[in-house]
């Protein structure tokens, strides 16, 4: 079964995906997949530095995921067009996630807003109150501009958790987690789920 784990930024995905992989699933993460991507593959950054210039590479000359997260959020355009560049990639990347008679969990942001949903078996969105998404975003060190860039160009978390077939509420303790996460993996091993 491949099951998608959505959410809003800060909600707790990463969190989330290494419950599961305790718990006997195999993982993977869209955002780890594109870092790879930015890393090793060389026609990627030369169409990078094509379309934006030195300014979005850092001073090893591999691309700055945060200087291109301030182009492309709150532009569509330059989104649209960095969305067209990775996501080929990222989907030929993510079958190799194909492990059979094993359940596979995909973190994948964002699901919804580039239409992916369709090709999982199932959905978990992670949700978490706006006080503590703020928090934790905070915490990572984003300026508030940062912050607001990116929570616009995403789909609300209420509107995510809704069209989820598994919500998880992580506004709680890391043990309220986990039990979340183990109903949620039985109920993913039964045949009729």
């Amino acid at each position: 079964m491949l099951v998608a784990l959505t959410g809003g930024i800060g909600a707790g995905k990463s969190t989330v995906l290494n419950i599961f992989e305790e718990l006997g699933a195999k993982v993977g993460d869209t955002d780890l997949i594109v870092h790879k991507i930015y890393q090793e593959d060389k026609q990627v950054g030369h169409a990078l530095r094509q379309r934006w210039g030195n300014s979005v590479f850092d001073e090893q000359g591999m691309p700055n995921r945060r200087a291109i997260a301030s182009l492309v959020f709150g532009n569509n355009q330059e989104l649209e067009w960095l969305n067209q560049l990775l996501h080929p990639l990222v989907k030929k990347h993510m079958k190799n996630f194909d492990v059979p008679e094993r359940l596979i969990l995909i973190a994948v942001p964002l699901l919804y807003e580039v239409n992916w949903h369709s090709e999982f078996d199932r959905v978990v969105s992670v949700w978490c109150s706006k006080e503590n998404q703020q928090q934790r975003l905070l915490q990572r060190n984003w300026s508030p501009d940062e912050i607001t860039s990116r929570l616009n160009a995403q789909m609300c978390q209420d509107e995510k958790l809704s069209r989820a077939d598994f919500g998880i509420i992580n506004d709680g303790s890391l043990k309220d987690l986990r039990q979340q996460c183990q109903m949620i993996w039985n109920k993913l091993q039964t045949k009729d789920t």
